[in-house]
């Protein structure tokens, strides 16, 4: 482990309209104590060689390419094994960070002790930005411990997305080490829900959680990502499928696996 280090794990999947700004929004980061470890899920498309061209300028950026397509879960999961830093960071290939993000997360971090540290989320659509709802980051200083902090996901059930989604936070090391036995039971190719699976157990295992106000990630809407409602058919399909899937992990982890 590396004090003060933030590694940032990106899955990647034929993301290559996007991944250039969003590598550039962590290369523009105030902090500069990162690794940004991008995972390539088989891409069909150009992804690889526009993350080559970023590796090649900083040995910060480092790629990993997958021989098969495991989906973006399992690919968080290889760039865990291989991160370096005190604090876990994710974000997705299609989304970018404000340039204080990572600076202000690890301070707070740092000053509270937190196990993990929650920013604000904006909405990039290709006309505007807007704030969806009023989440908890935008209307509260979020400051709990112990039981408190798995209630807060829990008892908003599922209303509140910038809870339940894992980019828009840090983790400290020890604990996204202490849940991974739990991920690991989830060994299907997941396009959908996967971030309540991580969360669910980051926010059981945490002690302590606190959140900023003024820096964000940009969610950048887009129906063809591999989660978006385009009327495909097949799609909706496997979206429900995962839904299911993902609360029957649930469902062993802690019925079974936490008794």
């Amino acid at each position: 482990m590396i004090e003060g280090l933030v590694s940032i794990i990106m899955p990647s999947y034929n993301a290559a309209r996007f991944i250039g700004e969003s590598i550039n929004s962590v290369l523009l980061q105030t902090y500069s104590n990162w690794e940004l470890l991008i995972v390539d899920d088989c891409s069909k498309d150009n992804s690889v060689e526009v993350v080559r061209k970023f590796a090649n300028i900083d040995k910060r950026v480092v790629l990993f390419s997958l021989e098969k397509n495991v989906g973006a879960a399992a690919a968080r999961n290889v760039a865990i094994e291989h991160a370096q830093g005190q604090y876990i960071a994710f974000l997705d290939s299609d989304d970018h960070v404000s340039a204080d993000f990572y600076r202000r997360l690890v301070e707070k971090a740092e000053a509270t002790d937190s196990d993990m540290v929650l920013g604000e989320v904006l909405f990039e659509y290709p006309d505007h930005y807007t704030y969806n709802n009023l989440f908890h980051t935008r209307i509260q200083d979020i400051d709990l411990r112990g039981d408190s902090v798995k209630n807060l996901l829990f008892d908003q059930s599922g209303r509140d997305y910038s809870l339940h989604v894992v980019w828009n936070k840090i983790y400290r090391r020890d604990l996204v080490e202490k849940c991974l036995p739990y991920l690991a039971l989830q060994t299907e190719h997941l396009i959908m829900c996967e971030d309540i699976l991580y969360s669910s157990v980051f926010y059981y295992f945490s002690q302590h959680l606190t959140n900023i106000h003024g820096d964000f990630v940009y969610y950048v809407q887009d129906d063809d990502s591999s989660t978006g409602l385009d009327g495909n058919t097949k799609k909706y399909i496997k979206n429900i499928k995962d839904i299911q899937h993902v609360f029957h992990v649930l469902n062993i982890i802690f019925e079974k696996e936490l008794q």
